[in-house]
């Protein structure tokens, strides 16, 4: 009886525990354009068939912000870098980088629009 409540109250703390990784880097995007812009988180390091490629489409639309955590390597060295571009139009927009502090996470303000 005690091997069996031992292996329930076991198997209850784990399904409580979070795996989820740390993210390796935190950064705010802000939209502060008229209109909403689309944006794509992709690894340009890495070959497209590559299991580990990235490339995902999103929206921001406008006066917004979104925090952005990335799992992988920010480096432009490292295979699993990840980059950030935005587009509006299929025109690329510029954009400007912020770092507050060294604890804050990084702000990208989107403030030249088409």
């Amino acid at each position: 009886m005690k091997k069996l409540i031992l292996l329930i109250t076991c198997s209850i703390l784990i399904s409580c525990i979070s795996f989820e990784s740390i993210p390796k880097k935190e950064v705010i995007i802000h939209n502060s354009c008229s209109s909403s812009i689309d944006y794509y988180i992709y690894t340009p390091n890495l070959d497209k068939n590559d299991k580990r490629y990235i490339k995902n489409k999103f929206i921001l639309p406008k006066g917004e912000s979104k925090l952005l955590k990335s799992h992988s390597v920010l480096k432009p060295t490292d295979e699993e870098y990840i980059d950030v571009i935005f587009f509006q139009n299929n025109s690329e927009l510029p954009y400007t980088k912020i770092r507050k502090t060294k604890s804050a996470p990084e702000l990208i303000n989107i403030n030249v629009c088409p």
